[in-house]
Protein backbone atom coordinates (compact mmCIF):
# COMPACT_ATOMS: atom_id res chain seq x y z
CA UNK A 1 0.00 0.00 0.00
CA UNK A 2 2.80 2.42 0.84
CA UNK A 3 4.54 1.53 -2.43
CA UNK A 4 1.54 2.62 -4.52
CA UNK A 5 1.27 5.88 -2.57
CA UNK A 6 4.92 6.65 -3.36
CA UNK A 7 4.37 5.74 -7.02
CA UNK A 8 1.34 8.06 -7.19
CA UNK A 9 3.31 10.95 -5.64
CA UNK A 10 6.16 10.36 -8.09
CA UNK A 11 3.84 10.38 -11.12
CA UNK A 12 2.06 13.53 -9.96
CA UNK A 13 5.43 15.27 -9.42
CA UNK A 14 6.68 14.23 -12.86
CA UNK A 15 3.49 15.48 -14.55
CA UNK A 16 3.71 18.83 -12.76
CA UNK A 17 7.33 19.29 -13.85
CA UNK A 18 6.50 18.25 -17.43
CA UNK A 19 3.64 20.75 -17.73
CA UNK A 20 5.73 23.51 -16.15
CA UNK A 21 8.46 22.91 -18.74
CA UNK A 22 5.91 23.13 -21.55
CA UNK A 23 4.64 26.43 -20.15
CA UNK A 24 8.21 27.73 -19.80
CA UNK A 25 9.00 26.83 -23.44
CA UNK A 26 5.86 28.71 -24.54
CA UNK A 27 6.84 31.81 -22.54
CA UNK A 28 10.36 31.78 -23.99
CA UNK A 29 9.05 31.43 -27.56
CA UNK A 30 6.56 34.24 -26.98
CA UNK A 31 9.28 36.54 -25.61
CA UNK A 32 11.50 35.72 -28.61
CA UNK A 33 8.70 36.57 -31.04
CA UNK A 34 8.03 39.87 -29.26
CA UNK A 35 11.72 40.80 -29.30
CA UNK A 36 12.08 39.94 -32.99
CA UNK A 37 9.05 42.05 -33.84
CA UNK A 38 10.24 45.04 -31.81
CA UNK A 39 13.78 44.74 -33.21
CA UNK A 40 12.55 45.14 -36.79
CA UNK A 41 10.90 48.48 -36.08
CA UNK A 42 14.08 50.13 -34.78
CA UNK A 43 16.29 49.35 -37.76
CA UNK A 44 17.21 52.28 -39.96
CA UNK A 45 16.56 51.95 -43.69
CA UNK A 46 19.60 50.64 -45.51
CA UNK A 47 20.63 52.17 -48.81
CA UNK A 48 21.38 49.60 -51.45
CA UNK A 49 24.87 49.78 -52.85
CA UNK A 50 26.25 48.20 -55.95
CA UNK A 51 28.04 44.96 -55.11
CA UNK A 52 31.79 45.28 -55.22
CA UNK A 53 33.70 42.52 -56.95
CA UNK A 54 35.91 40.35 -54.79
CA UNK A 55 39.62 41.18 -55.09
CA UNK A 56 41.65 38.68 -57.04
CA UNK A 57 44.69 37.52 -55.07
CA UNK A 58 48.01 37.97 -56.79
CA UNK A 59 49.97 34.78 -57.39
CA UNK A 60 52.96 34.33 -55.10
CA UNK A 61 56.08 33.09 -56.80
CA UNK A 62 58.90 31.17 -55.20
CA UNK A 63 57.03 29.71 -52.21
CA UNK A 64 57.87 26.15 -51.32
CA UNK A 65 56.85 24.16 -48.29
CA UNK A 66 60.02 22.08 -48.07
CA UNK A 67 62.10 25.03 -46.86
CA UNK A 68 64.12 25.60 -50.02
CA UNK A 69 62.22 28.81 -50.95
CA UNK A 70 62.07 32.25 -49.43
CA UNK A 71 60.83 32.08 -45.83
CA UNK A 72 59.47 35.63 -45.82
CA UNK A 73 57.20 34.91 -48.75
CA UNK A 74 55.97 31.80 -46.94
CA UNK A 75 55.18 33.95 -43.91
CA UNK A 76 53.33 36.37 -46.19
CA UNK A 77 51.25 33.56 -47.67
CA UNK A 78 50.39 32.14 -44.25
CA UNK A 79 49.49 35.60 -42.95
CA UNK A 80 47.21 36.20 -45.94
CA UNK A 81 45.57 32.83 -45.35
CA UNK A 82 44.90 33.66 -41.70
CA UNK A 83 43.52 37.06 -42.64
CA UNK A 84 41.22 35.50 -45.24
CA UNK A 85 40.03 32.92 -42.74
CA UNK A 86 39.34 35.53 -40.04
CA UNK A 87 37.73 37.96 -42.45
CA UNK A 88 38.41 41.69 -42.58
CA UNK A 89 34.84 42.95 -42.86
CA UNK A 90 35.17 45.31 -39.91
CA UNK A 91 38.05 47.24 -41.49
CA UNK A 92 40.72 46.09 -39.05
CA UNK A 93 44.13 45.36 -40.45
CA UNK A 94 46.40 42.52 -39.44
CA UNK A 95 50.00 43.44 -38.67
CA UNK A 96 52.89 41.00 -38.25
CA UNK A 97 55.07 42.47 -35.50
CA UNK A 98 57.78 39.81 -35.33
CA UNK A 99 58.72 36.47 -36.81
CA UNK A 100 60.32 33.86 -34.59
CA UNK A 101 61.50 30.39 -35.52
CA UNK A 102 60.16 27.76 -33.11
CA UNK A 103 61.82 24.64 -34.50
CA UNK A 104 65.30 24.18 -35.95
Amino acid sequence: MLFFFGLKVMLIGMLIVFFELIILIGIINLAGAILRRSGKKKEAPVLQQAPTPAPVPAPVAGVSIDGSGDELSLVAVLTATLLAAEGSKDGKRMVVRSIRKFCA
